[in-house]
């Protein structure tokens, strides 16, 4: 039998460093976000807690709570963060055992593309639940507005986690374009978004190395799919680089601002 290595991933991998963010870019994000003195804030799907993190630097008297579905990564976010045990919590982003209208705000990064396509109007109903009436949702996910390449990327991701063992990601992941996405928040009864911070990132497949538990054979694996499939057409638009037999390519990531109408 397989073993499946996705709570591991979660727990244990530092998307920060994974996903090469940089100052300027949580600069945007708690600008986004725009924390007051008071305020109640949630970090959903949030992992270690690292949006969590940025948010209460910026704005130490804000009321922070962190969900996510992983509870080593809860764990973890409770270790890094000076929060009340309470403002933690283990369990599924579509059915939280939060009040109605109880955040100001509330964040998702990077976790929307975690849920299947069916579960990610539930998850919007869920956080549109949540908030206050003219509450914000911020969302920083992945922008892809190319439906060829939403494919061939999700298949990259796919690929990368099966050969990491990643079962969960492997059967629920889904990465929705950015039509998908407004259509979804608009299902959910959230107004249109606002143009998104948009920035680029490099998705360097050696730096998936500790994905793949250390394991070179499975990185050359994964090298060898992507030179297989990446299509020809899109290299240049989406900076296709191949160097000592390593592969790389870039991608745009996107905040959102959404107001709860």
């Amino acid at each position: 039998m397989a073993i499946d290595n996705s709570n591991a991933r979660n727990a244990g991998v530092d998307f920060t460093k994974l996903h090469n963010v940089e100052e300027g870019h949580w600069g945007a994000f708690v600008n986004i976000v725009d924390a007051q003195p008071g305020e109640k804030i949630l970090d959903c799907m949030g992992g270690q807690g690292q949006a969590a993190e940025k948010t209460l630097k910026h704005q130490p008297e804000a009321v922070l709570f962190v969900q996510d579905r992983v509870a080593d990564a809860v764990a973890k976010a409770k270790a890094n963060l000076n929060l009340p045990d309470e403002n933690f919590v283990a369990g599924d982003a579509c059915e939280m055992k939060f009040d109605n209208a109880e955040f100001d705000t509330v964040v998702v990064k990077m976790g929307v593309h975690e849920l299947q396509k069916q579960q990610q109007v539930t998850l919007f109903k869920e956080l549109f639940r949540v908030l206050k009436p003219d509450g914000k949702l911020v969302l920083w996910h992945i922008f892809l507005d190319d439906n060829n390449f939403q494919e061939i990327f999700q298949a990259i991701v796919r690929k990368k986690d099966d050969l990491g063992g990643f079962k969960h990601q492997v059967e629920n992941r889904y990465f929705p374009t950015d039509t998908e996405t407004r259509s979804n928040l608009q299902a959910a009864g959230f107004q249109n978004p606002v143009e998104p911070y948009k920035f680029t990132h490099t998705f360097d497949l050696s730096k998936r190395l500790n994905e793949l538990g250390g394991n070179t054979f499975k990185l050359k694996g994964l090298q060898d799919f992507v030179r297989q499939n990446f299509p020809d057409k899109l290299k240049d638009e989406y900076v296709y680089k191949e160097i000592c037999q390593n592969i790389s390519f870039q991608i745009q990531m996107a905040i959102y601002s959404i107001k709860k109408s």
